[in-house]
């Protein structure tokens, strides 16, 4: 699933519903009338619809009127005969697919209409429910949908050009190379590029800011010793049989239609999960949770829990082309020296870097015989040290990278993005989001048509991982068995030392790892938080 929210993004998710109701030399004229109706009709949308939900309904008036209108169809009514009418989990799919498609516009919304399309259009509250969460009146809530809304249908209008056909039809939608947000952010970052050799990991960069907004998420690793007890969480009783409960009332649906808004809104966990959330998203930018019950419980009923912990935070993104949402961290035996291989799946020390999603998530279930130590660094704080220091290294962060990529299976990939970007510009300054894998970059200069790093980026590399290691500023975790560590991207660069592993397989270090979205978090990146996208294969190859 794409993670920006493009109309082609909208037309990939309508079309199947669409065929599946029309016949197949029809498709392509009534979804062109579907794009047409949802962009001439943002304007009419009520106050109670939600966006998702809008656009189905827009779509199944559009196959009712092509009935209609043609001779070769009988006469059906708006609710649609019973063998065409979706039903309700068809209903909900479609909306659920369609909500990733406008994520990216709302969060660069400003705030507070970014809280209120968040609430409602994407994570499925009323706006009645949304109300109470905010601690606001139904009546300010229903205007902050509104005009956050009207704001969205500008966004959707300023980045995209779409040009329609003598009929009206939409014949195509391209992204405005020039656009923007009426904030003046502009939208063309936020946006998947066209397919090409350098992968959809590619971005423009953003130059350099004069100053880095302030943030609790910028410490020092005494700083957090003193603070100890405020981010490390003992998980108490109700806490643990709210996991449970929602856990096992969930055990029946596939882990890949699992959402946020099937969680109940209330309750022990809920009330805990919204202090861990705003640690992350405006706070230090991590937590540990402590006390997660390992024995006697099977492993794929840990798995549901975690998942349960995780929804609570974000959406589930895939991890890898092969779609995984949920994977397991231990060593396979694969050699660390291959360019395919992901250091996750051996012993050898992964040095500091982020992942492809707005949050992480690891579960400890089993610890290693030695090593294997976590160990996190706030990237904020070691941007500021290097603004200071090195100001000419600082900009050099904000410039075009080269960096490979390869799962088993596929041919290498040349991707280009800076490791430092601008995601909003406020009144004190920049929000900045870190994206880091150094071997990544380094391994780029091994295929011949990857660009040449520059000495200065090569410094620049080097000095991010001196200061993220520098004790001063890094923090380690020794993980127990029951521990759940979330971290933002963001803002936390982590580590995980070398380990040597227990001899019997039943007693073998063993994590589980989530990634999640949270489109409304202000230093995401909307490129990322969709995790590792099928898009980024080359056409007409699949992994094996």
């Amino acid at each position: 699933m794409p993670e920006a929210p493009d109309w082609r993004g909208v037309e990939r998710e309508l079309r199947p519903f669409v065929a599946r109701r029309v016949s197949t030399s029809d498709v392509d004229d009534v979804m062109q009338e579907v794009l047409l109706r949802i962009q001439l009709g943002l304007p009419t949308l009520r106050d109670e619809d939600r966006l998702g939900g809008w656009m189905r309904t827009i779509a199944r008036s559009a196959i009712v009127d092509h009935h209609r209108s043609s001779a070769r169809h009988r006469v059906i009514s708006a609710e649609l005969d019973d063998e065409a009418a979706p039903s309700e989990d068809d209903d909900r799919a479609v909306e659920a697919a369609l909500a990733p498609q406008i994520a990216s516009f709302v969060v660069m919304l400003p705030s507070p209409y970014r809280e209120a399309l968040t609430l409602t259009e994407l994570e499925g509250l009323t706006q009645k429910q949304a109300a109470e969460v905010l601690g606001i009146s139904l009546t300010a809530m229903k205007s902050r949908v509104q005009r956050g809304r009207a704001q969205l249908r500008e966004a959707l209008e300023a980045c995209c050009r779409i040009a329609l056909d003598a009929r009206k039809r939409v014949v195509s939608c391209e992204p405005r190379t020039d656009g923007r947000l009426p904030s003046g952010v502009q939208t063309r970052q936020f946006l998947p590029p066209s397919r090409c050799d350098g992968g959809c990991m590619t971005r423009t960069p953003s130059r350099a800011p004069a100053r880095i907004a302030p943030t609790q998420a910028s410490w020092t690793r005494e700083e957090m010793e003193r603070e100890r007890a405020s981010w490390i969480e003992p998980l108490d009783r109700a806490v643990l049989d709210d996991v449970r409960a929602i856990a096992r009332s969930l055990a029946d649906r596939p882990l890949d239609t699992l959402r946020g808004s099937l969680l109940p809104r209330e309750g022990p966990l809920a009330a805990a999960a919204a202090r861990w959330r705003a640690d992350l998203a405006a706070g230090r930018g991590f937590v540990l949770l402590r006390g997660m019950e390992i024995d006697g419980v099977p492993e794929d009923e840990l798995a549901r829990r975690f998942v349960v912990l995780g929804l609570h935070l974000g959406g589930l993104v895939p991890q890898n082309l092969r779609g995984e949402l949920l994977t397991h961290i231990r060593d396979t035996g694969a050699d660390p020296r291959l360019l395919s291989t992901r250091l996750y799946t051996t012993r050898a020390e992964q040095d500091f870097h982020t992942d492809g999603a707005d949050v992480i998530g690891l579960f400890c279930r089993r610890t290693a015989r030695e090593g294997g130590v976590s160990r996190i660094v706030s990237s904020v704080r070691i941007l500021e040290e290097i603004q200071r220091a090195r100001p000419d290294l600082f900009e050099v962060l904000f410039e075009d990278f080269p960096w490979h990529y390869q799962e088993e299976g596929i041919p290498p990939l040349v991707l280009t993005r800076p490791i430092a970007s601008v995601t909003r510009t406020e009144a004190e300054g920049a929000r900045i989001n870190t994206f880091f894998i150094p071997w990544y970059i380094r391994r780029s200069q091994e295929l011949p048509d990857a660009p040449r790093l520059t000495a200065a980026q090569t410094e620049a590399i080097a000095l991010v991982e001196s200061l993220a290691n520098d004790p001063r500023l890094c923090l380690d975790m020794q993980f127990e068995p029951g521990d759940v560590q979330w971290l933002k991207n963001a803002a936390i660069l982590h580590k995980r030392t070398a380990y040597e592993d227990h001899d019997a397989p039943e007693h073998k270090r063993h994590l589980l790892r989530l990634w999640l979205s949270a489109p409304d978090f202000d230093d995401g990146d909307a490129q990322l938080r969709a995790g590792i996208s099928s898009d980024l294969r080359p056409q007409g190859r699949d992994p094996a």
